[in-house]
């Protein structure tokens, strides 16, 4: 292979992803909310997202059983509602994908390895994220026990129109691939956003939160708000650069200018110095 085929090399599994929109079909989605450490918000969120002044944090299920070109999965996330300049968005902070470590390290550091299921035990919705052969979280909420509602909060019926506006809002994520070497070759904030949004089911309720560790959340955990459960169909659109930066730090260092150097320490006299052998000995252990 030549240069030029060497940088056209693309991934097999990515046929599916290289078009304007993926279809996806039946996908069932568990939500549940939580207030958090603002503080502890602040830190995680990339510049130049800025929190919603909500202070809240949502652990996500997502079962996909039916994606064009990528098939079915199961996920679980972290997400953070932000800001981006002046839009509303949803900042995926920590995402558990069925890989290998090494494969999901190398794709982005905020990608870790873990099974997650999405089950239905008699009258309760339970998703379970397992990792490193043990449950790392747990969340449960009433199954279908209340019928198009807008959220955790307000539990009554309401348009199927504002699900699919939360549905809409826009997802981003940190991407950072280092080489070889352990430089950061890629460092971008992504985005993508679903469309062609039909609605089957949505229904909020109390929920139930298990988070023995930070390995599923680096966020603690102040109080569960309530649950959300979705069944939809939609497109979701390619993700697009929001903000490059990697190419806006070559910018600023191209700017700079090059680094001082660190003068090399001057050599040490010669002249005058003895050249018996004693002398030598005694300038070594010296």
């Amino acid at each position: 292979m030549d240069l030029a085929e060497i940088l056209n090399l693309r991934p097999q599994r990515a046929a599916g992803e290289q078009g304007a929109q993926r279809r996806i079909v039946e996908r069932e989605q568990l939500v549940v909310t939580y207030r958090s450490d603002p503080a502890a918000i602040r830190a995680l969120l990339p510049e130049p997202l800025k929190p919603d002044g909500s202070h809240t944090v949502s652990l996500e299920f997502i079962a996909t059983p039916d994606a064009a070109g990528c098939g079915a999965d199961v996920q679980s996330r972290v997400a953070i509602p932000a800001w981006f300049r002046g839009t509303p968005v949803e900042f995926v902070a920590r995402s558990f994908i069925d890989e290998t470590p090494d494969a999901v390290e190398r794709w982005d550091a905020a990608r870790r390895p873990g099974h997650s299921r999405l089950v239905i035990v008699h009258d309760t919705l339970t998703g379970v994220l397992e990792a490193e052969g043990r449950a790392v979280a747990v969340a449960s909420m009433g199954y279908k026990q209340q019928h198009f509602v807008c959220g955790a909060e307000r539990l009554r019926a309401c348009p199927t129109e504002d699900v699919a506006l939360r549905l809409a809002r826009l997802q981003v994520q940190l991407r950072r691939i280092v080489d070889g070497d352990g430089r950061v070759v890629l460092a971008q904030l992504v985005g993508a956003a679903a469309t062609a949004i039909e609605v089957k089911g949505a229904w909020a309720g109390p929920a139930q939160l298990y988070l023995p560790t930070l390995a599923a959340s680096p966020l603690p955990v102040r109080e569960v708000i309530g649950g959300v459960h979705f069944i939809a169909d939609l497109a979701l659109a390619a993700p697009r650069v929001l903000v490059d930066y990697a190419a806006a730090g070559a910018k600023r260092a191209a700017a700079e200018g090059p680094a001082t150097r660190e003068r090399a320490p001057a050599p040490k006299r010669t002249i005058g110095r003895s050249t018996s052998p004693r002398a030598i000995r005694q300038e070594a252990y010296a």
